[in-house]
This record gives C-alpha cells, structure tokens and sequence, in this order.
C-alpha cells in the first residue's frame, strides 16, 4: 500500500480495480499502478 499519492502528494488514495496494486487519488483524480519487478542483486544487473 502506498502511504502518499506519486503525482500530488496527499493521502486520500484507495484501492482501484479488481486487481491488487491499483490505487486511485481523491485529491487529484488520478490512478496509478505499483508493481514488483524483482530483488535487486549485488551489483544492481537485476539478474
């Protein structure tokens, strides 16, 4: 769960969509997604 919007700031965010990681912003009205890619290794190549 994110504790503040991305784009504005604030903390008025709820869960969006049927799918887990989809958050809505009643502040300023927009949605966005967070998703895991990976764990990072030594080095940082990702792999």
């Amino acid at each position: 769960m994110p504790f503040y919007c991305p784009y504005c700031g604030e903390e008025a965010l709820r869960p969006a969509g049927p799918k887990g990681g989809s958050w809505e912003c009643d502040a300023c009205r927009r949605g966005f997604e967070l998703r895991f890619t990976r764990v990072v290794t030594t080095g940082g190549d990702g792999g």
